[in-house]
């Protein structure tokens, strides 16, 4: 960084890389030096009592997951790749699926490289030997580790992560509706049962193009259109035996706590007309090692594949569970001329064309209506599918994320999900639903220049890096 200063160099810090439908690796702006942080892979300070860990930018949720296999605590992953940073995460404020899945709340005791060279420690970090360092994320004084979460202020290169229990039980639960008129109810009961924490885990609710994109390939041969259309969205449904919605999440704690909270469940859920199901990890396990002949029985009388039943469950319950997995990475590849391969996808080498949007929604029925609205609006104009997942990470909000996956290798269908990409932020932001992450194509839609919040943060910036060392143009 030193030398960077000394030869007015920009440079554009990087965890593994791998920030996919964000921009990946690629700087903001042209002439950056790409600075690699993903040898930075260093674990250490782990406390099995208090449950944190210390974890440099190139930790990624693989390395985190091995390293916790043995201990009483688990990581909270997402649902990107095994591959990825977990820290740059953390820093770009992404969410998991756990119990502590907004991650950024869930770090504290930032070290931090400034422009000048400086190193930094935000919190108590700072002052020498201190034992509260890594317990009590706000220190004294002002409250700094903000100001390198989604900026170019600093570069952080470790951080202290805290760490989930793992509980006596943990059961997935999962329900299915094919009404979209249900749709606005199921948000409002999922609110009052997150508010007052029956369910104390994010709830995923999938839209049915959302599951179909992670189960198979883009049916080429089935249409001519570049998306699918309403009637083939539902056969593809009836194949996979997926409804136009899916609710998945978890309950955790004792064998009790377990048991009381799924009885409202199902209670609640029943008043919607809609059938709840839980599994613990024993009820997977049962299915998978059923005999050869009730195995036969069940499909010849119930039409059900237990093995593929239990393969879906254990991928479902494993999340929660804390093991990374490669699941949802078909995506991208929806379009893509390159198969996927689950071993080790990378949507950038594959050249999969991929936007992620990601407005925050107010947790109610009527709010979440109003977004899929546009969201189907805007794709059905360009040509696209509309495959969103709304995730309830806590009583009060949504995180609504929208994967717009298009055909790379065809300019036309690139350059119309660049305009889809861009009005779909628009349409969105003038709804009161902004993003709350940002590519790198869309800079120029969440900075007003004018706003006195956007003047403010240059101002700080001006102070501490004055000549635009470090990744110039994002966030600012």
């Amino acid at each position: 960084v030193k030398l960077a200063n000394l030869y007015s160099i920009s440079l554009y810090p990087t965890s593994t890389g791998k920030n996919w439908g964000y921009g990946s690796a690629n700087p903001f702006k042209n002439n950056c030096l790409i600075l690699d942080l993903s040898l930075m892979n260093t674990i250490s300070n782990y406390d099995d009592t208090l449950g944190y860990v210390t974890i440099e930018p190139g930790v990624t949720q693989q390395d985190l997951y091995e390293f916790l296999k043995n201990t009483s605590f688990k990581m909270d992953p997402t649902g990107s790749a095994p591959s990825t940073s977990v820290l740059a995460n953390s820093i770009e404020r992404g969410f998991g699926i756990g119990f502590l899945n907004n991650h950024f709340e869930n770090i504290s005791n930032l070290s931090v490289v400034l422009a000048n060279g400086e190193i930094i420690k935000t919190g108590f970090g700072h002052y020498g030997d201190s034992k509260n360092k890594d317990v009590y994320k706000y220190g004294i004084g002002p409250h700094l580790d903000g100001l390198f979460s989604q900026s170019n202020m600093g570069i952080v290169t470790s951080a202290t992560l805290y760490l989930a229990p793992k509980f006596e039980q943990t059961n997935l639960v999962v329900a299915q509706f094919d009404s979209h008129d249900l749709f606005e109810d199921v948000l409002d009961l999922l609110q009052k049962l997150r508010m007052h924490e029956v369910i104390r885990s994010p709830i995923n609710v999938f839209y049915r193009k959302r599951l179909l994109s992670v189960k198979q390939r883009f049916p080429f041969e089935r249409t001519s259109l570049s998306y699918l259309s309403e009637e083939l969205a539902k056969e593809l449904g009836r194949e996979h035996s997926v409804t136009q919605w899916s609710i998945s999440t978890s309950l955790f704690g004792t064998k009790e706590q377990v048991k009381a909270s799924f009885k409202e469940i199902k209670k609640q859920f029943k008043l919607l007309g809609i059938k709840v199901h839980s599994f613990s990890e024993q009820d997977i396990e049962k299915f998978s090692n059923a005999s050869f002949f009730t195995k036969f029985f069940v499909k010849k009388s119930m039409k059900l594949d237990l093995d593929q039943l239990s393969l879906v469950l254990k991928r479902g319950i494993d999340i929660f569970l804390g093991v990374p997995s490669n699941v949802s990475m078909r995506s991208p590849y929806w379009r893509s001329k390159t198969l996927y391969h689950e071993d080790n996808p990378n949507p950038a080498i594959d050249n999969c064309g991929l936007y992620w949007i990601s407005p925050v929604i107010p947790l109610k029925g009527e709010f979440a209506k109003k977004a899929f609205s546009i969201g189907e609006d805007v794709c059905r104009k360009y040509g696209f599918d509309f495959a969103p997942t709304y995730t309830l990470g806590g009583p009060r909000f949504i995180d609504n994320t929208i994967p717009l996956m298009y055909n790379k290798d065809d300019k036309e269908e690139t350059q119309r999900a660049y305009l889809c990409y861009r009005q779909l932020i628009q349409e969105f932001k003038q709804a009161g639903f902004m993003i709350y992450r940002s590519g790198i194509t869309a800079m120029d839609l969440v900075i007003d220049k004018k706003d006195p919040f956007w003047k403010f943060t240059k101002t700080i910036k001006k102070a501490i890096d004055k000549k635009s060392i470090i990744a110039p143009g994002k966030y600012g």
